[in-house]
Formats: structure tokens, sequence, C-alpha cells
């Protein structure tokens, strides 16, 4: 099976760049939220994101209904994006191997370990890439 995301864009993903998550409900209605962190597998065919359980509920409660998630990972000092979906998502708890993948987040929000879900997103259904240049 053919990789679904170029090297330059899975090192966009594992870079550490800002991940904005969004769905919908069965109405169309759209859910959206900010990642505090993510991850994604050497060969791109797995991301995970992670979300502050608290801020995220509407988010959660659509991704479970639907499987439907949507993320795009911005690079803002380039203006270089990646947008991944998927229509099978799973959701787990964070788990300690996890850790990693939060660099910041955990310290900046003191939050405990069980108020962050993860989304993963395991069948990108399509990859849209966009590169604007710097005015």
């Amino acid at each position: 099976m053919p990789a679904l995301l170029s090297p330059e864009n899975i090192a966009l993903v594992a870079g550490g760049v800002s991940a904005i998550v969004a769905s919908r409900d069965a109405q169309l209605r759209p859910s959206v939220m900010r990642a505090v962190g993510s991850r994604i597998r050497a060969d791109g065919r797995r991301i995970t994101v992670f979300l502050r359980r608290s801020q995220s509920q509407l988010l959660l409660a659509d991704i479970a209904a639907t499987g439907h998630i949507a993320v795009v990972f911005s690079d803002s000092p380039s203006h270089r994006t990646v947008q991944v979906k998927a229509t099978a998502a799973l959701q787990r708890a964070l788990r300690p191997a996890d850790e990693p993948a939060l660099p910041g987040a955990r310290r900046s929000m003191a939050v405990c370990t069980n108020s962050f879900s993860c989304c993963k997103c395991e069948r990108q259904k399509s990859i849209n890439t966009s590169t604007r240049s710097q005015a």
C-alpha cells in the first residue's frame, strides 16, 4: 500500500506544530478544538492527537458518535499546513507512554493525566496539503 503522507508532511506533523481537531454531529454541525499534543507513526499511517477532555466534550462526543475526524497541522512561521481526515477514529485514555507527546502542555495546564483523551486516526480518508509563501 502506498504511503498516504510524504516524508516532508510526516516531518511537519512530527515537529510539534499547532493541531486543530474537528468533527461533526449527525446534523452536520461542526465541533472544533485545539489539540494539546500529537504523535505520528514513522510511516505516517497512524496519528494520535491529544485533547483536554474538560474543553473537548462536544468534539469527543461527535467523534464517538460518527467516527469522523479532521486534523489540521500548521506551522505558523512558514504557513505550511497538512490536513488529515478519517472516518473511523478511535478514542482511548492517556497512557504513561504518551507523556513525551505532551512536552509543555501538562506543566502549563497543571492537570492530571485522566483529564486528557486522545483520538487515533488510523484510516486516513483524504489528505490535503498546502503551502503559502510568506509576503
